[in-house]
């Protein structure tokens, strides 16, 4: 357990101190995940170059767009960056390969250039991925075993929306969930964010050596609406309304130190910075997400309070290695029910899976991913890291920290997650965790 200094710590001022030090490093970083190896658009952009040199800086007749048989044509065109008249030298080909693959609705992407009647044509080339994916879910871990079936469509009404849905089941209970995402609504600017999730299972709250503190079991539901829209460049901001509702099951004959139930609204609003690049599989760069939650008790049977958390990455290519920083953070005054569940998750894989709760928490992470096997259609890859942090309540803090490693496979032509394996190591306690998992875990 820690007092003192690691106490200090998570106190919200320095919370809030260390979240503007990432900030800063990330955004000084930037020129490095610009710079980054995008070999395809850079010899789209020699391509322009040279067709200006033979024919001039004409101004741009039409966008013929090529390969496309479940996507709607305004998807691409929403990517490109100058309307037709312009100048084919403020077209930009590294922006709209970039823009294109965020959406991961194409394998390949190829960009020609020609001039009819004094003016250039800009041929662009899609090989779509197939979006429409049905996948089971496997995980396990020290503590549980879960399976699921999921289905999610990444380019509905091959508009390029998300919808997904699915449930799962496990040796403690099971829960079904679903959600849309909308990165253009109406084709507008304005974004889109609903999830739901309906849940029947049973808890363990244990203390860093895995011995048990709580047991229950709670029915859990929650439902959220947000509205997001760009501020900046790479930047939107989201507004969230949520209500969330748990209640403990009295019943349960295994409850141990029962948690009071809790219903609340949620109000808060999210800032979203991405400034990434794709290559194939992998994407690096510069990420930023912060939540300011309000939450609002139903009646005063219930609980208000406050929480602020944050998840932050940089990343780079270095000779086919991945390179990657984290840091991830909570702060807040939640009620028992409500507490976090870091263990198992990124940034706490040495902590113990799913019964690891916290109330405060801070994680930095750093690690190596690289390939080592690619073929056309897929990749291995294998991964090390190093995590360090603290986490637990508010007078109660306790320190972890150790290496862990893995292996991924992802596939190239299909709009999947990788599956994977983790394997960790905490030094302060000598435990090990692991993990295996396959399909997505939403």
């Amino acid at each position: 357990m820690i007092t003192g200094k690691y106490n200090y710590l998570l106190n919200f001022r320095n919370l809030l101190g260390v979240l503007l030090f990432c900030c800063g490093l990330f955004f000084w970083s930037i020129s490095c995940a610009e710079n980054g190896d995008n070999s395809n658009s850079n010899s789209f952009e020699a391509d322009k170059f040279k067709f200006i040199e033979n024919f001039g800086d004409l101004p741009i007749r039409e966008f013929r767009i090529r390969g496309l048989s479940r996507t709607s044509s305004s998807v691409v065109k929403k990517q490109i960056n100058v309307s037709l008249g312009e100048n084919i030298s403020r077209f930009d080909p590294d922006l709209f390969t970039n823009n294109s693959e965020i959406r991961r609705l194409f394998s390949d992407i190829q960009i020609s250039y020609s001039a009819e009647n004094d003016m250039a044509v800009i041929e662009i080339m899609l090989h779509e991925k197939w979006t429409l994916i049905p996948f089971p879910l496997f995980i396990r871990n020290s503590n549980k075993v879960m399976v699921g079936l999921y289905v999610m469509e990444s380019n509905f009404l091959g508009l390029g929306k998300t919808l997904y849905g699915g449930a799962n089941y496990s040796n403690h209970g099971w829960s079904t969930l679903g959600g849309y995402l909308d990165s253009a609504f109406m084709s507008s600017d304005f974004k889109i964010n609903l999830f739901g999730k309906y849940s029947m299972e049973e808890y363990e709250d244990a203390d860093e050596s895995g011995k048990t503190e709580r047991e229950y079991k709670a029915q859990s539901r929650i439902f959220r609406a947000g509205i997001g829209h760009p501020v900046i460049k790479n930047m939107d901001i989201y507004l969230f309304g949520a209500y969330s509702s748990q209640v403990p099951d009295e019943s349960y004959s295994k409850n141990i130190n029962l948690p009071d139930a809790q219903k609340e609204w949620i109000a808060s609003t999210r800032f979203d910075f991405k400034n990434l690049k794709y290559k194939e599989y992998l994407s690096y760069g510069i990420t930023l997400r912060l939540d300011i939650a309000r939450h609002l008790a139903v009646s005063d049977n219930y609980h208000n309070y406050n929480s602020l958390e944050f998840k932050s990455g940089y990343s780079c290519i270095l000779y086919k290695n991945k390179l990657e920083l984290l840091f991830n953070g909570y702060y807040g005054d939640p009620p028992d029910i409500l507490s976090k569940r870091v263990g198992g998750r990124s940034g706490y894989y040495t902590l113990p899976a799913d019964i690891t709760v916290s109330k405060r928490n801070l994680s930095g992470t750093v690690s190596v991913e690289r390939p080592l096997v690619e073929i056309s259609w897929g990749a291995v890859t294998a991964k090390l890291f190093w995590e360090q942090g603290v986490y637990g309540a508010e007078s109660n803090l306790s320190r972890f920290y150790g290496p862990g490693g893995g292996f991924f496979f992802y596939l190239k032509r299909i709009a999947i997650p990788a599956l994977g394996f983790n394997y960790a190591r905490n030094l302060g306690t000598e435990n090990s965790e692991f993990s295996v998992s396959a399909g997505a875990n939403f």
